[in-house]
């Protein structure tokens, strides 16, 4: 600043030097013009103070922003501490509409009530439409204002803002407070809730007072309903307060947000005017400063000229001497005016430009944050990119498994399927079975039974004399204990009965004690007839015995009667205590509700004593931040862990589809090479039938050979057989022996026997099979062979499921590490492997 004034004293010298004393007045800047002249914008030092403008600026508002967060969080914590005391409100007004309920349930309506009473009830239910109405003033409430509002308010009043006055923006107070109609849905909620539940109470209290009205006059009944509507309509006056306190924060919060937006243009109209002034100020310095030298050096000749005139014209008149003397002090004024502005345009530019230099490190910070964020986001697209794949993958993947899941799936449905229908067959006929032998065992057992009834019958004539006389003993000693028992009992509860309502229960224990002495009586006369029956048992036991049953049951009737009476006493007296215990837990729980209303209170005057030591505040916030960034790191780091889980379970995911894909192509090899044998097994089996097609053509051409040729023998043995019998006949003829019947049976015999064998080898030499052998044998070899490779014989049996294979095929299973059963797919290992042999 000093070489800038140097340079500027040293410019206004040479000026002064060049310029003539003329041409300086026609240099003045008229300051008091309504429309000076607009400067050019575009020059490097117009934008170097706009930038130092802004920057001063920013600063101010970031300044102003930061206080705002600070009264708005505040704001907020009050505003929490309301909620929560509206919250605890609330609660104790449900609770006494519990306890109103309640106490309905309790009412007995047998008393009557004093005139007193009466009157008092008639009192609340004429309060009855009253209830729930607004008892707070307005003018009780009070808001809290920040101390920035109140300053710039006073400044208002006072005189216009300068340049340098700077509000915070209206987007802070877009963020920081709530949006009016959140908070009218809140109010509208919470008013519906109030409105419902309060003409619920009021119906409940209608129906109260009106069975109330008839009962009796007791005091601490009226006394406790009483507190209790008093403490209920304090519940709602202050609910009603809260929500009058809520009303004007927000009609409050308005007016502020309308005074900063007034302000705010106010702020933008004479920073418009602070840069135009600016801009003057600078085309207009040099001519400024050259005004301020001619006016000083025109001061000094002005003063030598007094002088002079003085010393030559000491004589002369004083008017003269008057007016120079003015003139001399106008000049004056005027000098120290411009040195006064001179200063001021010197403040305002250095601050313009230390705005400027704020502005542009604002922007490069601004910059570098654009790059990053473009760089962050140009990585979350490749991250994105990423994992999709991955997620694309492992879907294609989930699909195979689920398509290869269904196929098993439904092989197991289809074994299932065949495996019931087995079992529902054999259990049918198990079912079968057991319901012809339950009918067998019914029958014997209603045959036994009638056995039994029979020989019960017999024996209870015998002893029902017996136990009649017993039972009666029996019952006179149970009898005489549950008298006592009975005078024990309205003992206590007499006693019982004192405390809680002597005057009501008094006459029912004087009846219950009249009764259990008649009782007695009747109990004495009983024994008196008990005595009498014993001397007459041996006269008319049958009559007399029907006749002390019979009074004996009516006694017992009686007994019962009065034991049902005694137990609804006891039942009374249980509803009493229970009364009075939920009487006693309302109270407690009011206590509660109390105190802890009155340590919301002193945690409210704790806070507004922690609001004056901010400081210390700030340093545990700046604490808390710390930690919470430690707290972030230790989440971040958990993150990892469980992103490194989640790829660690990606990797065994990937190793059991990698496992099952495995299978699978086992299983695609297995079925493919099943379909190659079955394809080669098809052409040898069509091989098969043309070579057993051109064997039968063989087979037919030498039977039918065959066939000529036995018949050309069996005509050669017959003619043979023939010339024979005629040489035999002739020979008989000549002998004439006697004819034997047996040998021409016989020879008949064996004629047949080889006509038969002959047959038998034409068969075999054939070797014709029918298809009911061909499907027997093929069954058999199915049973034989093993199931897996279908060629070798069985040799093994896993003893869990007892399924058969051969040896080679469950050895290949266990060395592959494939221990389950190739039928049932059922575990197991090398113990279960046992041999086994067909004999």
């Amino acid at each position: 600043m000093a070489d800038t004034a140097a340079q500027n004293g040293v410019s206004h010298r040479k000026r002064r030097e060049a310029l003539p004393g003329g041409a300086s007045a026609a240099k003045k800047i008229k300051l008091e013009d309504p429309e000076p002249p607009e400067a050019n914008p575009n020059t490097i030092e117009a934008v170097r103070e706009k930038n130092k403008a802004l920057e001063i600026d920013m600063k101010e508002k970031n300044r102003r922003i930061s206080f705002l967060t600070k009264k708005c969080e505040a704001l907020y914590r009050s505003r929490g501490v309301t909620g929560a005391s509206f919250r605890c409100l609330r609660r104790q007004w449900l609770q006494l509409q519990d306890e109103l309920l309640a106490a309905t349930k309790t009412v007995d309506p047998s008393a009557v009530s004093d005139e007193a009473s009466k009157e008092a009830w008639q009192a609340a239910l004429d309060a009855v439409d009253s209830f729930g109405q607004v008892r707070v003033r307005a003018d009780e409430l009070t808001l809290n204002l920040p101390e920035w509002f109140l300053t710039v308010a006073k400044d208002a009043e006072e005189e216009e803002p300068d340049a340098d006055v700077s509000l915070p923006s209206d987007e802070a107070d877009d963020k920081v407070f709530i949006k009016t109609e959140e908070l009218s849905r809140m109010e509208q909620e919470v008013y519906e809730q109030l409105k419902h539940r309060s003409d619920k109470t009021k119906e409940l209290l209608q129906k109260l007072l009106a069975v109330v009205a008839g009962v009796a006059a007791d005091k601490t009944k009226t006394i406790e309903y009483a507190h209790i509507l008093h403490e209920k309509r304090a519940a709602v006056a202050e609910t009603m307060s809260l929500k009058e306190q809520l009303q004007s924060c927000k009609t409050r919060i308005a007016d502020l947000e309308r005074d900063v937006e007034y302000k705010e243009t106010e702020r933008h109209r004479a920073c418009r005017d602070y840069d135009r002034l600016s801009a003057y100020v600078k085309q207009r310095g040099d001519v400024n400063t050259d005004g301020v030298d001619a006016d000083g050096i025109k001061t000094e000749q002005v003063t030598d000229r007094e002088e002079s005139r003085g010393k030559a014209e000491s004589e002369s008149s004083s008017t003269a001497t008057v007016k120079q003397e003015e003139l001399a002090k106008k000049e004056k004024e005027h000098a120290k005016i411009v040195g006064s502005l001179q200063e001021n345009m010197r403040t305002l530019s250095k601050k313009v430009h230390q705005e400027r230099q704020k502005i542009e490190s604002m922007r490069r910070e601004l910059e570098k944050y654009k790059a990053l964020e473009v760089a962050w986001k140009n990585d979350e697209a490749a991250l994105i990119q990423d994992n999709e794949e991955k997620i694309k993958q492992l879907r294609d993947e989930k699909e195979h498994g689920d398509e290869e899941y269904k196929k098993l799936l439904l092989k197991a449905k289809d074994i299932e399927h065949r495996m019931t229908e087995q079992w529902e067959k054999k259990i049918t006929t198990i079912q079968a079975e057991m319901s012809k032998t339950k009918s067998q065992m019914d029958e014997v057992n209603l045959k036994n039974v009638s056995l039994r009834e029979k020989i019960s019958n017999t024996a209870s004539h015998r002893d029902q004399l017996d136990l009649k006389l017993t039972e009666a003993k029996s019952e006179l000693e149970s009898a005489r204990r549950e008298n006592t028992n009975l005078k024990a009992q309205c003992e206590r509860e007499k006693s019982r009965a004192d405390r809680v309502q002597p005057s009501a229960e008094n006459h029912e224990i004087q009846t219950l004690t009249e009764k259990i002495t008649l009782l007695e009586k009747e109990k004495l006369e009983l024994q008196q007839k008990y005595d009498a029956l014993k001397q007459a048992e041996m006269k008319d036991a049958g009559e007399k015995l029907a006749d002390a049953l019979k009074r004996l049951s009516e006694i017992e009737a009686q007994l019962e009667k009065e034991r049902q009476e005694l137990l609804e006493c006891r039942t009374d007296g249980e509803k009493l205590r229970t009364k009075i215990e939920d009487m006693k837990a309302a109270s407690e729980a009011s206590r509660e509700e109390n105190d802890a209303l009155l340590l919301e209170i002193d945690t409210m005057s704790k806070e507004v004593d922690s609001m004056r030591h901010s400081r210390k505040k700030y340093v545990q916030q700046i604490d808390d931040k710390r930690s919470a960034n430690k707290k972030l790191h230790t989440h971040l780091a958990r993150e990892e862990h469980a992103k490194a889980q989640c790829f660690e379970e990606l990797a065994a995911v990937r190793l059991q589809v990698s496992s099952l894909s495995t299978v699978h192509k086992h299983q695609k090899e297995f079925i493919e090479s099943s379909k190659e044998s079955l394809q080669a097994k098809d052409i040898e089996l069509e091989k098969m039938k043309e070579y057993v097609k051109t064997i039968e053509a063989e087979r037919e051409a030498s039977d039918a050979e065959k066939r000529k040729l036995l018949r050309d023998a069996e005509v050669a043995k017959k003619i043979c057989a023939t010339a024979e019998k005629s040489q035999r006949e002739q020979q008989l003829l000549q002998e004439k022996p006697k004819p034997c019947e047996n040998c021409e049976t016989y020879r008949k015999k064996v004629e047949d026997v080889e006509r038969q064998l002959q047959h038998a080898k034409s068969t075999s030499s054939t070797g014709e099979l029918t298809d009911l052998e061909r499907f027997e044998l093929r069954d058999l070899q199915k049973l034989v062979n093993c199931s897996v490779c279908q060629d070798r014989r069985k040799d093994v049996i896993i003893t869990k499921c007892h399924h058969m294979f051969c040896k080679e095929c469950i050895e290949n299973n266990l060395k592959s590490r494939n221990r389950k059963c190739p039928t049932c797919k059922k575990m197991f290992g090398h113990d279960d492997v046992k041999s086994v042999w067909f004999t």
